[in-house]
């Protein structure tokens, strides 16, 4: 089994920081084999920031994407950029309301929820949406197990937001439990 995200949004999302997390949680915690790679812009804020991750029960003999299995975007661009990326059965999971799904291929298994307004539930502002997101992918397809998540969550946000993250990542849980 090799399965292939693509994180995508723009800088200041923390869609970088969700590929590591994801990729430690698989590697880690699940003793799975993993590579994340990234790429963003030369904008500090506002340009391209992705992470790809490749998970695997074999070791990763070539880091690169070459079909995705799963898409996570943040940001409009980030849609449009990877669609002919995606295998035609692929996972996109959006953040709704920030994201428009007009002329996608029906052949991909679409889910969406409100990252940005839960985080702004949960911590009053939009800063763990990326982590909403990470949620919600664990729960719609099965890839990470919650717990590997949460330990990667708890090794790499910043020390005082631990438990308001996690907290986050269960709200993107029970969203993707529901979808």
């Amino acid at each position: 089994m090799r399965y292939e995200i693509i994180f995508s949004g723009i800088g200041g999302q923390g869609m970088i920081l969700c590929g590591k997390i994801a990729a430690e949680a698989a590697s880690l915690y699940e003793k799975k084999h993993s590579v994340q790679t990234v790429y963003y812009g030369p904008e500090s804020r506002g340009g391209i920031a992705e992470s790809y991750v490749i998970i695997s029960d074999e070791p990763v003999d070539y880091p690169k994407i070459t079909k995705a299995d799963a898409l996570v975007a943040m940001s409009q661009s980030g849609l449009e950029r990877h669609l002919e990326h995606l295998h035609e059965n692929a996972v996109v999971v959006i953040d709704k309301g920030k994201v428009s799904v007009e002329n996608l291929p029906e052949t991909f298994s679409l889910s969406s929820a409100p990252f940005t307004e839960e985080s702004i539930r949960i911590m009053a502002r939009p800063m763990a949406a990326n982590i909403v997101a990470l949620g919600f992918f664990s729960a719609v397809t099965e890839m990470i197990s919650p717990d590997a998540c949460k330990k990667a969550i708890r090794h790499n946000v910043p020390a005082g937001t631990e438990e308001k993250n996690i907290a986050a990542f269960e709200a993107g849980f029970d969203l993707g439990r529901h979808a």
